[in-house]
């Protein structure tokens, strides 16, 4: 596959869109909520955070969803889910949800899901009218009203974390496939939840830092017109270079955050992935290297040997271009933090389907293989 460079040294973001009238508006806002120590995670740890905008998704699932099927039925969960409602979600389509948590699938607006065991947290962004029909809910649901250490919420489970199987409800998508303890705090439009008192203090806490402060220059980019009318469907940030390459080498210059976004105008899907910087020299090497990287197979890769299936096919070429079958483009954009961007475009052939987006999925599965060492440690 191709890889074409844009012209790395011409910083994109002039005229720069106002933050909050674009594309990033919405995840912005939430992940600004997410405490900063699970977008800055201590060396070793690993964090997971998951944002999707629910009613981009479900728009462009509708496109393509034919009557009476699963994705007409499922709207945004047939293009984009997070594990702690998608392991509910057939039950939730059938009106599971409604009479468990008080709202539906389709109240949903956006979320962020996001882990640093042991803890985890979910914050849902609702149609205001559905927020106000989850405390009843959950207190007719086995929650009752607590307090810990001066914080309020409803509270399931003496113990945070606990599991009894006694209480397991499928239908529930807070922890109910495993009777799991629960802790919500309703703030309309948003519902906070979590397993643990600790997990949803950092969420519901006025005070501590929140968001990170390299997430207004990635909303930048995600805002350039050069996207077209592309939507944000759903973002993936990367805390740790390492998480995403088990090679530690081969790979662009260390940088702060990672983003990798999935966006959709309903005939142009493709990834966007960024990092930010606090060198312009860095980030323009990092373009560059995304580029002179993106054909060709790291050392000593998992994938290096090509092996013939039973069915007489064969494995992807062990690189970026044949996984994913995409060309990449690059640039850099910022004034500081400097922000390198990939823009990953799969074929036509391989992007007809509009409940997916290859490109995206792509990346992420080498990503959570540890096998994407091009944009791993250098």
């Amino acid at each position: 596959m191709i890889a074409r460079p844009a012209t790395l040294l011409a910083l994109l973001l002039s005229p720069a869109l106002a933050v909050g009238e674009g594309r990033s508006e919405v995840m912005l806002d939430l992940l600004g909520r997410v405490p900063t120590e699970i977008l800055e995670p201590e060396p070793g740890s690993y964090a997971q955070v998951h944002f999707v905008d629910n009613r981009v998704a479900g728009r462009l699932a509708g496109l393509g969803a034919a009557e009476g099927s699963f994705a007409e039925r499922a709207g945004p969960y047939a293009r984009a889910t997070t594990m702690p409602l998608g392991r509910s979600i057939l039950l939730a389509l059938d009106g599971g949800w409604e009479s468990r948590v008080g709202f539906g699938p389709l109240d949903v607006e956006a979320l962020v899901d996001y882990a640093l065991p042991p803890e985890k947290a979910l914050l849902l962004q609702l149609d205001p009218a559905a927020a106000e029909r989850v405390a009843p809910a959950l207190l007719a649901h086995g929650y009752a009203e607590a307090q810990r250490n001066g914080l309020s919420a409803l509270s399931r489970g003496e113990e945070d974390n606990s599991i009894d199987l006694s209480r397991r409800d499928p239908a529930d998508p807070f922890g109910g496939d495993l009777g799991q303890s629960s802790r919500v705090i309703v703030e309309s439009p948003f519902v906070l939840q979590a397993s643990t008192w600790p997990a949803l203090r950092d969420l519901a806490s006025p005070d501590g830092q929140r968001g990170h402060p390299d997430l207004v220059a990635m909303a930048e980019v995600l805002d350039l017109p050069e996207w077209g009318d592309a939507e944000l469907v759903q973002a993936i940030a990367l805390p740790h270079q390492v998480d995403v390459s088990s090679l530690g080498t081969g790979g662009i210059p260390l940088w702060r955050l990672g983003l990798l976004a999935d966006l959709d105008s309903g005939e142009d899907r493709f990834a966007l992935a960024l990092f930010s910087y606090t060198s312009q020299p860095d980030a323009v090497a990092a373009a560059r290297r995304v580029v002179e990287g993106w054909g060709a197979a790291p050392a000593f890769s998992p994938l290096e040997e090509i092996v013939e299936s039973p069915e007489g096919s064969t494995r992807p070429e062990p690189s970026p271009a044949g996984f994913t079958g995409a060309e990449v483009t690059t640039g850099v954009a910022g004034n500081g933090p400097f922000v390198t961007w990939a823009a990953i475009r799969p074929s036509q052939e391989t992007s007809a389907d509009p409940l997916s987006n290859p490109g995206f999925q792509r990346v992420l599965d080498l990503i959570f293989r540890r096998e994407m060492a091009i944009f791993g440690p250098p």
